[in-house]
Order: C-alpha cells, then structure tokens, then sequence
C-alpha cells in the first residue's frame, strides 16, 4: 500500500468555498497561503483526480459580465505507507508544486530525487551568492564595444564575475537565475554597477557603459532612483550610461517600467533595447519607448552562416534601425568575415569575441593609447587573444560561450 500527497497551488475562493468537498469528495486539510494540502490514500487514480482538479479549477468563468480564467498547479509525492513520514511527503510534494509553478506546467507534476538535489543545489548556491555579497566577491568585467567603421572601442558591456573562492571565477550563466529567484539581483546588480562606476568614472570620457537590467528588479519602483544615486556617489556621468532591458521587463508591470525608463532617460541615461527579435512583441515595444539603441541577440549572428532566415532578419533589424535612427550593435562576433558581413547589413557596432572578451578594469586600462580623452582608444585584441591569462585572482580557465539571454 502506497500513501499519495497532492500539493495545490489554487486561487483561494475555490480552496475556502467548499469547491473541493462538493467536486471530488475530500476537502483540504491545510492551507498555506494559496497552497492547498489534500492527502489520498492507496489510489491509482491520483493522477486522474489532480487533472480533474485543475481542469475544474482553470476552466474560465464569468465574473461582473466579464471572462475570467485563473491558474493552478499541482505537485504529487508518493511512499510506501510503511515507509511514510508526513513532514517529508509534505516536503517532497511541495517541491514538486514549486517545480510545476516555476516551469507554469499546466498538468501535475510527479515529484522525483532528481528535484531536490536542484533544490539542494540551489539553496548552497543561494547560500553562496550571500556569503559573496558580504565579503566583496561579486566584481565588473568589462566587454568592449567596437564601431564597426572606425575600429575604435566606443564603450564597454559591464559582466558580472563571482570570484569564488572555492570555484573559481563564475560567469552570470552560473548564478544569475538563483540570484533572481531568491530575491538577491538587485543589491548584486548594483554592487556592481557601484565598482564598474568608480573603475571607469576616469577612463576617456568618450567611453560608454552599458550595464543590464534584469526584470526581476523592475519590481522595484525606486529603482531608477537608486541607479541616479550611485551615479551621483560615484561622479560617473549619466550621459556616458546606457541601461540595457529586455522586453521581458515591460511584461510584468508595463506602467511602472515605462516610468521608470522615462525617469532614467530625463536623467540623461540612454536606454538600450537587448536581445531584440528573441521576444513576442518587439515593435510595439519600440513604439511604446524611443530607444537609443537596438542590440540584436547573437543567437542570429551566430547563425549566419548557416541560415538565409537570420541573415533576413538581421538586415531587417538593420534597416529598421537606419529608419528609425538608432544605432544597431550586434552581439557575438566572433570572426572576421562576420565583422565583414555586420557592417555590411548596416549594424553600427558590434561585440564579441574577435574585438575581445571581458575582462577586468586593469586589463581594460591597458589598452588604452592614453589615459586622457583621446579622438580613440582603440583596444588592441591581438594582446587579448582568448588564452591569454587576466590579472592575478581570475581563475576562469576557457572562456565559454554564454546562452542567449544569460548576461548582465
């Protein structure tokens, strides 16, 4: 005999109305928040009854003459019941709700081992990232961003590093979806935008920044406020920043992000429009705020060479930038014949590995010609060749491509 335990994740007005007593027969035993418990005992049909459940639940309904559908998940743990211990059959239950939830999985999700050695991955990840911010190990690396027609470094991408001591250095690709989940991108993301602002703050004031914006901090509305202060703590200009977002930071709370993109842009900061041609609404979202620039995601540069559809597409975004009047950059050049074929189609600048990767303030220092403004300050790739070491304390090994979306 097996005991089975459904986790719910349902709207509270179906958990406290007696929706589940009159639809199946039981009622939930327990409540946390939105989350509700209901243990079965030995039945094959769980399965059949948590669907049952959660078509019932999402099925739309009227509401003051108006359509309305809500979502519900559902997670399910199962032991021998000779075996059973309720606080870990609770837990496991739990998990696999969180996992439903988080991937919004419309159909129950069975829990399995696999699951909670994420979960306990994450929480010594998490863990990790607390003990980082405290003790100073999260650190700017800096991208340079290269003019397609002069060859000229224009500005610098801002990357987030985790010096770990145990790990070495980390790319963004290793921490950022746990920093965003636990509630922690924004004091990283602007921990480092505090020391990429005080490194740079005396560089050739014709060299920009772009830092990333992650959409998560788009929850806060003080944050361009928060982004001035550094500015002003730091004496690091606000014409020489732009703020890159992605679309996915309009989606949720689409009035509070515009203000708080206006707010930076009466500040003088431009804004930069990333990964564009990789979300659902791209033009409208150019039409709802004037971007100061487009930067195509190299998922289609990188696949240049083998698809005539990306070749369209980067020319359309070309063109539509030459029309509208904001500069284009692509992200991810990594070879010659594609800077070639970049400039070509009409993009402005471009980035990636052929002009250099990222590095630290030192090493970018030394590539200045001079540390005074300067018509140029070209950065001379052939002494950054991908093998080449950083500066003492960097211990990344080979660099490694990031996927598209996971970079500050």
């Amino acid at each position: 005999m097996r005991l089975n335990h459904l986790d719910l994740h349902v709207p509270d007005v179906a958990a406290t109305s007696g929706f589940f007593v009159r639809h199946f027969g039981f009622r939930l035993i327990q409540m946390r928040g939105a989350n509700g418990l209901a243990i079965l005992e030995d039945d094959a049909g769980v399965d059949l009854t948590a669907e049952a459940v959660l078509r019932a639940i999402t099925r739309p309904f009227l509401l003051d003459e108006r359509m309305i559908q809500v979502g519900a998940f559902a997670g399910i743990a199962s032991v021998p019941a000779s075996e059973a211990r309720i606080p870990d059959l609770l837990r496991r239950a739990d998990i696999a709700m969180d996992h439903a939830k988080s991937g919004r999985v419309g159909r129950p999700v069975w829990f399995d081992a696999g699951m909670e050695r994420a979960l306990v991955a994450q929480g010594e990840i998490e863990q990790g990232i607390r003990f980082g911010l405290e003790h100073g190990q999260f650190v700017p690396f800096f991208e340079p961003q290269v003019d397609l027609a002069t060859g000229d470094v224009v500005g610098f991408e801002v990357l987030a590093r985790w010096r770990s001591p145990s790990k070495g250095l980390l790319e963004p690709a290793e921490f950022m979806d746990v920093a965003e989940a636990s509630g922690l991108i924004s004091e990283l993301s602007l921990s480092v935008m505090v020391q990429a602002f005080r490194e740079a703050r005396d560089w050739p004031a014709h060299l920009k920044l772009a830092v990333n914006v992650s959409p998560v901090q788009f929850r806060d509305p003080q944050l361009a406020e928060r982004i001035i202060q550094i500015l002003t703590e730091t004496g690091f200009p606000a014409r020489r920043l732009e703020v890159e977002i992605t679309e996915g930071s309009l989606l949720e709370d689409r009035a509070q992000a515009l203000t708080i993109l206006e707010s930076l842009r009466n500040h003088g900061i431009a804004i930069a429009l990333d990964d564009f041609g990789t979300g659902y609404a791209s033009l409208s979202q150019l039409h709802a705020l004037p971007f100061d620039r487009i930067k195509i995601d190299r998922s289609f540069i990188t696949s240049l060479g083998q698809s005539e559809q990306a070749v369209a597409i980067v020319q359309t975004i070309a063109a539509l930038g030459k029309t509208l009047s904001v500069p284009i950059t692509a992200e991810g050049v990594e070879t010659d014949s594609i800077r070639e074929q970049m400039a070509a189609l009409g993009c402005t600048d471009a980035q990636g590995f052929h002009f250099g990767r990222a590095v630290s303030a030192n090493v970018a220092t030394m590539h200045f010609d001079t540390p005074k403004v300067t018509p140029s300050a070209k950065f001379k790739p052939e002494r950054t060749p991908l093998s080449e070491p950083l500066d003492k304390g960097d211990h990344s090994g080979s660099p490694r491509r990031p996927a598209a979306g996971q970079k500050w």
